[in-house]
């Protein structure tokens, strides 16, 4: 069964910005929600700072619960998140779209559309800017939105929140895995900042056969073709192909042999969020976008598994986001990447990292393989609830 298609602005109360203000560490509220502070569908309210404004403007630009926030622009565009249990005092800020639904819509269902592939296919389609991408008021109005009756809002919204639980569970399974390999990472080989096992240094782009980026130029769109990742799909730590672009197969073909990760290689986001990166694990063929480094490691000096480890420290991290240039959008040159200093312990021991590093992952597919949604992906599932078939 499909359902009724409407535009999001017939069922909305408000589709506004936010409030054009300062943030201020030093008094206590209103808090003041920003677009860095919407992070993987969370924020962390200790570190939300607040703003002065005047109690007109508080009135304007309070959330209040049932309220869906936007980011409106750069690398984060379309993300968004749901106001549950409100506080009084939190105002949003102009870099944010507010969307207060009308009384006969779930806010949870609403939440669950803004997180599903239709909407992230409408999404990437409106954006726009040749700087950064973004959208407006006007056009988030435009989204077209399926609308079952409200019941069948709130059954299909109960049904998304249970498996979205597993799959924040799985996430939390996976996340202590990495902070545990991060551990051991740290105690086999030392920090890379002071390095305190005296391990020979070398370049970065030493450890390395190729590093490089994607295409540079759009190409058209389609729903079915060859997946296209960009930054925005390895923000996880994994790529997420159920969110991506897809082009067509005579694009995809006219393509440099730059473009096409391999097996083993690693992609790292270099423009907007810096830092994240992913391994490719399956032999699937999809292309990258410019703004999603390509790493093919050189693995007779390191193996990927200890390269993409290094990669996730600390000290990489915050060497990429300190050398990344850019006034809207920040960007990492990879000529700059290249040189970076790192340490290269020796091989063996890396290969000892990799044993640890492959039973955390046997240990994720045995979490994963109990769960009750381990064949039907999130993104799968939220595609049959919104076209009428779950």
């Amino acid at each position: 069964m499909s359902w009724p298609l409407v535009e999001l602005g017939s069922i909305a109360e408000k589709i506004d910005y936010g409030l054009t203000a300062s943030a201020n560490f030093e008094i206590d509220e209103p808090k003041f929600l920003r677009i860095t502070d919407l992070q993987n569908d969370s924020v962390d309210w200790s570190t939300v700072p607040s703003c002065e404004c005047t109690k007109k403007e508080i009135e304007q630009y309070r959330l209040a619960s049932g309220d869906i926030v936007f980011a409106r622009t750069g690398a984060t565009t379309g993300k968004s998140y749901l106001l549950k249990n409100c506080d009084d005092s939190i105002v949003f800020a102009s870099y944010l779209i507010r969307l207060r639904p009308s009384k006969d819509v779930d806010p949870l269902y609403l939440s669950y559309f803004f997180k599903s592939p239709q909407y992230w296919q409408q999404i990437s389609v409106m954006a726009n800017g040749a700087a950064q991408p973004g959208v407006n008021a006007s056009k988030l109005k435009e989204l077209i939105v399926p609308l079952p009756p409200l019941a069948e809002q709130k059954r299909i919204a109960a049904i998304l929140d249970k498996a979205d639980a597993i799959r924040r569970k799985r996430q939390q399974a996976i996340k202590l895995a990495d902070e545990f390999l991060r551990s051991v990472f740290l105690d086999m080989f030392g920090d890379p900042v002071t390095n305190p096992k005296g391990w020979e240094r070398c370049d970065f782009e030493y450890l390395t056969d190729m590093v490089t980026y994607g295409l540079t130029v759009r190409p058209e769109y389609h729903e079915e073709g060859i997946p296209l990742i960009s930054a925005k799909e390895i923000r996880s730590g994994e790529i997420d192909f159920g969110i991506c672009q897809r082009i067509a197969e005579h694009d995809f073909n006219s393509l440099s042999s730059k473009a096409r990760p391999q097996i083993g290689d690693i992609l790292f986001s270099k423009t907007g969020s810096i830092g994240h990166c992913a391994m490719v694990e399956e032999n699937i063929t999809f292309a990258i976008t410019q703004n999603a480094a390509r790493i093919v490691p050189n693995r007779s000096r390191c193996i990927p598994e200890f390269l993409i480890a290094l990669l996730r420290t600390k000290y990489f991290y915050n060497l990429a986001n300190k050398e990344a240039k850019g006034n809207a959008v920040k960007d990492l040159q990879l000529g700059v990447m290249k040189g970076f200093l790192v340490y290269l312990p020796p091989i063996e021991l890396q290969q000892e990292y990799v044993k640890l590093a492959d039973k955390s992952k046997q240990m994720i597919k045995k979490i994963e393989a109990s769960s009750e949604v381990v064949m039907l992906s999130f993104s799968a599932l939220s595609q049959k609830a919104f076209s009428g078939s779950l």
